[in-house]
């Protein structure tokens, strides 16, 4: 029960953070959350709450959320108006070619498993990692004018977004608007009430967010495919309380949004539940894992998938899987934390299945489907050309994938991981 009781604290820990609209007839999860201590607790997946870290500035919304994206400049600025400015000296460090964490990780790695989905973590990082240099123009950083850069949390945020934002530049067009991070302070209020609108139509208080006095940070994100910023392109609002814990849900949550940033590039729709947040996930687990050297993060979505939505997941067969899928459909919040952590199960499996380089070439090729500028309210059209696209390139039906691939993939990891709680006592009532 005492531990129990310690996850249940975790888990209702969760950022607060505004969401784009999912526009399909099949609601999805709210977005990205961030909040944990990794080593804190058997596993690190905190709860992805409503008002969690998907497009939207509008704080909490009622309709189901999603993404993220940019703006101009060429450094980081530290900015008492939000104007382009000399970058000051002491910010330089931030800017580097290869003065990073992640380039510091990805030296000392040593994640170790015999578990079916290691292989495909293993691949993905491998890829991570061979990212040599950072690239400065991705981002625009500007810092409020009572923002410390050097504060750990905020170094370890901003450090991530470079690198992973990095690594999926390769994928991304040029032209592509970057992506916008505004790293305040609660502290720079007063700054953000005189200078919001050179940034967003939205007005939201620095820690007006759910949970702020437990996580000690508010994430707000904005996009111009909803008309939410006053620029091409996406924009984090990111507001850390100085001095505040570095947990590794916080400064890890741009390396969810990243694959956001390619997927928007590519006018990616709402094709399938499992498609847009389990691609996003995927590369969470891995920074996760890269991170901690253990998968516990994975673990954690699979737990509060069990004991936090709505709907529990309790499957250990495929028919189980499958009937899941079933009751879930259309009630994409009640799902929540299985339409990530589950959804990034289908992506480990391809890969597991045909190779990271095979699944690269099939998002390469879905990226042909949509031109569309912004998300398609209802069904998304490109659903026929998805699923054709997805037997053309690995000889399957999707639906037969799923059905049968994908869904003995997560009962079996939902078999060793109930076996698992069973050992620790860990039940969903206590």
């Amino acid at each position: 029960m005492k531990k129990l009781a310690i996850l249940f604290a975790i888990f209702l820990t969760t950022s607060c953070v505004a969401a784009e609209e999912i526009p399909t007839d099949q609601p999805e999860p709210a977005e990205q959350s961030a909040t944990e201590d990794s080593g804190s607790t058997e596993f690190d997946a905190d709860s992805k709450d409503d008002s969690d870290d998907s497009d939207s500035g509008s704080g909490e919304t009622e309709s189901e959320k999603a993404e993220k994206e940019d703006g101009q400049t060429d450094q980081d600025v530290r900015a008492a108006e939000p104007v382009e400015t000399e970058l000051p000296k002491q910010e330089l460090e931030h800017d580097t070619e290869t003065s990073n964490y992640w380039f510091e990780k990805c030296e000392s790695r040593g994640y170790r498993s015999d578990k079916n989905w290691a292989p495909a973590y293993d691949q993905v990082i491998d890829d991570i990692c061979s990212t040599a240099k950072l690239k400065q123009d991705n981002l625009r950083v500007i810092y409020g004018p009572n923002t410390d850069p050097d504060d750990p949390l905020t170094k370890k945020y901003v450090d991530t977004a470079y690198f992973a934002f990095t690594y999926w530049s390769k994928y991304v067009p040029d032209d592509y608007p970057r992506w916008t991070f505004v790293m305040a302070s609660p502290e720079d209020e007063s700054w953000w009430d005189e200078n919001y609108e050179q940034y967003t139509s939205v007005k939201n208080g620095l820690t007006e967010c759910r949970y702020f006095e437990e996580n000690n940070f508010c994430s707000y994100k904005y996009s111009s495919d909803e008309d939410q910023t006053n620029f091409e392109g996406s924009m984090n609002l990111m507001v850390i309380e100085p001095g505040s814990p570095v947990k590794s849900d916080t400064f890890i949550d741009p390396g969810h949004n990243a694959p956001h940033w390619y997927q928007k590039a590519h006018s990616y729709q709402h094709w399938h539940e499992y498609l847009i947040e389990g691609h996003a996930t995927l590369y969470e687990n891995a920074f996760h894992i890269l991170n901690s050297d253990n998968d516990n993060h994975r673990e954690g979505f699979a737990w509060l998938s069990h004991i936090a939505d709505t709907i529990p997941f309790t499957g250990t067969t495929p028919a189980e899987v499958s009937e899941h899928y079933e009751k879930c459909y259309g009630q994409g919040r009640s799902c929540n934390h299985f339409y990530y952590g589950g959804a990034a199960m289908l992506h480990e499996k391809l890969i597991l299945d045909f190779g990271y380089g095979s699944y690269l070439q099939w998002h390469e090729k879905i990226t042909v489907i949509s031109s569309a500028k912004k998300r398609i309210l209802g069904p998304p059209p490109g659903n026929a050309k998805f699923k054709t696209i997805f037997e053309d390139h690995f000889g399957i039906s999707y639906q037969q994938y799923l059905d049968t691939a994908y869904a003995g993939h997560v009962a079996e990891s939902y078999a060793h991981y109930f076996e698992l709680w069973d050992s620790r006592g860990q039940t969903a009532t206590g």
